[in-house]
């Protein structure tokens, strides 16, 4: 019953694209069909995007985590884009999955404002999860495949992003915003562990 409600919704988001679409194709008649795909996808990812910043937003908001939230965003946001890891199957089962995270990793950071012996039990996992996303990104999805060449870009990109949020979470310890600090360590560990998702996915979907 849920999975076919989720495949409704995705129906209905596949619906309004193709309405906005039909919209920019009659006012562009010289567009052509690959044109017309590549304007659906990018217009597409564009919406989602965008779904996803404003919802999570609004989660910040009502938890009082506006700041924190962002954050949280900004930088996971940054090391994934390099990193890959797993993606759900459906939209609307990634959105739900994403809000999930989004008020754990909130939550996570309210209770460290109170009980500060949290950030060590978070820097040990931050830590771990340091070591994985050097060793291991990028993950590269069924749907997504990367080249060999785009795996080393890719590789060194998230190395380097990884140092510098490392470097900014050690420095805003170090000068008393533990909220950024806490921030960034659990982008890493939400990172890491979509990783080894993706990367248990790729291996099932192999011996399938």
């Amino acid at each position: 019953m849920f999975g076919q409600k989720i495949f409704k919704e995705d129906v209905r988001m596949d619906r309004v694209i193709d309405k906005l679409m039909k919209f920019l194709y009659k006012s562009q008649e010289d567009m052509s069909e690959e044109k017309y795909e590549i304007v659906k996808y990018g217009l597409e990812i564009i919406l989602i995007k965008y779904l996803f910043f404003a919802a999570a937003l609004i989660i910040g908001i009502l938890m009082h985590s506006f700041w924190e939230c962002l954050i949280f965003i900004i930088f996971l946001s940054t090391i994934r884009s390099k990193s890959g890891g797993y993606h759900a199957d459906t939209r609307i089962r990634c959105f739900v999955q994403s809000m999930l995270t989004f008020v754990l990793a909130l939550t996570i950071l309210k209770l460290e404002s109170i009980y500060k012996v949290i950030i060590i039990p978070l820097a040990i996992l931050a830590f771990c999860s340091s070591i994985i996303i050097w060793v291991f990104a990028p993950i590269d999805t069924k749907n997504n495949p990367l080249s060999e060449n785009e795996k080393r870009k890719f590789g060194i990109k998230s190395k380097i992003i990884l140092c510098l949020e490392i470097v900014i979470a050690i420095v805003s310890y170090l000068i008393g915003f533990d909220e950024i600090s806490c921030a960034i360590m659990l982008a890493l560990i939400t990172t890491s562990l979509l990783m080894l998702m993706g990367k248990k996915k790729n291996a099932g979907q192999k011996t399938a």
